[in-house]
């Protein structure tokens, strides 16, 4: 869950490849095994409502 105030704000949050894979997730980049990748989140103020992320991801054997 990520809770930024309407008034404006950010959160940073880590995404993590455990497995043995390297994943692509729909920024797009990539995240290394055993690795991860800080995600900054930021609202700019605006009238509250419920926002959604949603990250798409998946493993790939590329190099």
């Amino acid at each position: 869950m990520c809770l930024v105030q309407a008034t404006g704000g950010s959160s940073t949050h880590k995404l993590v490849s455990a497995g043995a894979e390297k994943m692509i997730i729909t920024r797009p980049d990539f995240v290394d095994p055993p690795g991860s990748k800080d995600i900054s989140i930021t609202r700019t103020a605006r009238a509250p409502k419920e926002d959604k992320l949603v990250i798409h991801f998946c493993t790939c054997r590329c190099n």
